[in-house]
């Protein structure tokens, strides 16, 4: 029955008590009745690509169904009784103008495979639907007419910008500390700024430590600079937040790249973007230590200055220790001049 000028259903479908499929996609229906949902042996239902805005509470009814679409349609909401639609395993609800997660979506404990994608979300329980929907396996949340400036929950925009199946960056958001605050940039001008910003992959924790070393000398000599390290975070501290706050403050951020670094789909999709979102609104620049070959000059990093005689293909753990401190002689030096042309 699908792709047809269809605008109401026939009561008749109600009889077809041996139905398993039914798709009525691609026509003009714009009201579903309730007769429609006494189909007790209905798997699979689409009704995607039509004008309904109200899904009764009926659907409730249907005991066995297994997979939901009902995409491109004006549906702003769901009802309570999809919750008991306890062996539903596929929703699909994209395309329509949905404007907050519809919470009875939490209590579908089967479901492996949610749709939410072109909606008009600013958030979603991102925890609550990891911990309620333990047998998730594909979430799709890409928004194609995402708004760059617009305030969404913090990580939400992650999700948003995400192609395909976003599980793995779900389950990595759903595993951190998430709070309401929307993504932005914090601005503080009152605070001491922290003038450089430290980032790193946990492995190259040694080369960290020769840069900290490296700083704090030359702050003995009375140079007035500050750094921030995460090691320098506090219990309870919100991770991408806290970045946020002191990136915006710091004129320099010096980044250890790696093969850890580069691998980490956390720093990749999580941290980095927040760090160049953030370099570009105030202007930070970069300076580059690279730990080990690792291809990072693909990568939107790849136009940023090194620390000479440290490149991509001269890399620190390829050098003795006193052309190691050579680099980082180099990197105070590059320092003091870039604070100097403030």
């Amino acid at each position: 029955m699908s792709n047809n000028n269809i605008e109401l259903l026939p009561t008749e479908l109600s009889k077809l008590s041996n139905l398993i499929l039914l798709d009525v996609s691609h026509n003009k229906i714009s009201d579903l009745r309730s007769k429609f949902f006494e189909l007790q042996k209905l798997k699979t239902l689409i009704i995607s690509k039509n004008k309904i805005k109200k899904i009764p509470k009926q659907i409730g009814r249907l005991s066995k169904l297994e997979k939901l679409f009902c995409s491109g349609n004006l549906i702003e909401n769901l009802p309570i009784e999809i919750a008991l639609l306890n062996k539903l395993r596929i929703l699909n609800l994209s395309n329509n103008p949905i404007e907050s997660f519809p919470d009875p979506i939490l209590g579908l404990s089967n479901l492996d495979t949610l749709y939410i994608n072109n909606l008009k979300l600013k958030s979603i329980p991102i925890q609550q639907i990891g911990q309620d929907l333990q047998r998730l396996k594909r979430i799709y949340c890409f928004n194609a007419s995402f708004e760059a400036d617009a305030q969404y929950e913090k990580y939400f925009e992650l999700l948003q910008r995400e192609k395909g199946n976003s599980y793995r960056l779900f389950k990595l958001l759903s595993s951190m500390k998430v709070e309401q605050t929307p993504i932005a940039v914090i601005k503080n001008d009152t605070e001491k700024k922290d003038n450089i910003f430290i980032y790193y992959s946990h492995n190259e924790e040694k080369y960290k430590n020769e840069i900290v070393s490296s700083i704090e000398g030359i702050r003995q000599t009375g140079l007035d600079i500050s750094y921030w390290v995460d090691d320098k975070l506090h219990s309870g501290d919100d991770f991408l937040v806290t970045i946020k706050e002191k990136l915006n403050k710091a004129s320099i951020a010096i980044i250890i790249v790696s093969r850890s670094f580069m691998a980490s789909e956390f720093i990749q999709k999580i941290e980095l973007p927040a760090l160049l979102d953030a370099a570009a609104e105030k202007g930070t620049r970069f300076l580059i230590v690279v730990a080990q070959k690792c291809h990072f000059e693909d990568t939107p990093l790849g136009k940023y200055q090194t620390v000479k005689p440290n490149t991509p293909d001269n890399p620190l753990n390829s050098m003795t220790d006193p052309e190691q401190d050579l680099v980082y002689y180099n990197l105070i030096k590059d320092i003091k001049r870039k604070i100097s042309e403030e």
